[in-house]
């Protein structure tokens, strides 16, 4: 039972990071109060018909972005072919160098990172 208990609050953690980072990248990028106003209106809407999907929330660009993309692969790393691993490390220096500084100082992406493993 604890261990449910501790599992489920380092997951839960996991997420507040997550969060947390995507939130960074909206305020680097001027879109906080966007991304507030759409959590607000759709997300939250209170007509639950209204609400977008979950495909449609995360295909709406606000979750299409490197620290997205780069969070969702190493979750999925023990799946991924050698092929698709050396196409992604490859390219994570340019992902990385994408990211806000803040971000990337703060070091909110290896504590993301860490969670995981």
């Amino acid at each position: 039972m604890l261990s449910c208990a501790s599992d489920s609050s380092s997951k839960n953690f996991f997420w507040l990071e997550i969060i947390d980072c995507i939130i960074l990248i909206f305020l680097e990028q001027g879109e906080s109060e966007l991304f507030l106003n759409y959590a607000q209106e759709s997300l939250q809407s209170k007509n639950v018909e209204s609400r977008p999907s979950v495909s449609e929330v995360l295909n709406h660009h606000y979750f299409k972005n490197d620290f997205l993309e780069i969070v969702q692969f190493l979750t999925d790393l023990p799946i991924k072919s050698d092929a698709e691993r050396k196409i992604f490390f490859e390219s994570l220096t340019e992902k990385v160098f994408h990211l806000p500084e803040k971000l990337v100082a703060s070091m909110k992406l290896l504590n993301v990172l860490s969670l995981k493993t």
